[in-house]
């Protein structure tokens, strides 16, 4: 489905948002993962990291309405999303050091480049929990409110009713720049 919207002019901004109230997507199935090999894990992180990343370079503003648990995978998806609205009651966290797994899915790239270095490291070793306000506050999230769809919507319609190809353009460049990090490598 994202494929086709991605291609589509039409369309200037997608919201991301879960199926409930209880988690925006709290990642990989475990059961999955603990029964992948070696060979098949590669596979399976290479497949994620193909789909956050087309949602990371898409023409469209996609944004992220986050209610609930953003976790490990579930959070990678958030970070491949341009905006990211969180309902307070949100925790966030990579929990992967935990459980004797690491993120495959782009998180480790994408996740320094917006909160820094040193923060991220912390949340990957520790695998602590965040709440939406220590999530603003180091800028995970770009906002927080009571009805994350709500605002995200009022976005998606702000940027439709300006000049959808100039929107583009600039994510388009944007990505470009932030992809090559600090110093414009």
């Amino acid at each position: 489905m994202f494929v086709a919207l991605s291609t589509d002019t039409r369309c200037v901004a997608v919201i991301v948002t879960g199926a409930g109230d209880e988690s925006f997507a709290a990642g990989a199935d475990l059961r999955e993962v603990s029964s992948l090999t070696s060979r098949s894990a590669l596979s399976f992180a290479a497949r994620g990291q193909r789909v956050f990343d087309r949602i990371e370079r898409s023409p469209q503003i996609v944004i992220a309405a986050i209610r609930g648990y953003c976790m490990g995978g579930g959070l990678d998806l958030a970070l491949a999303c341009d905006i990211r609205h969180a309902s307070p009651d949100s925790t966030f966290a990579h929990p992967g050091a935990l459980r004797g797994i690491v993120t495959g899915f782009g998180g480790t790239g994408r996740l320094p480049r917006l909160i820094g270095r040193s923060r991220a490291i912390e949340l990957f070793a520790t695998g602590r929990r965040l709440s939406a306000t220590e999530a603003l506050e180091i800028g995970l999230v770009d906002r927080v409110s009571d009805d994350p769809l709500a605002t995200t919507r009022e976005v998606a319609v702000e940027i439709g009713q300006r000049w959808p190809v100039a929107s583009a353009w600039m994510k388009g460049s944007a990505v470009r720049w932030w992809r090559r990090g600090p110093g414009g490598r």
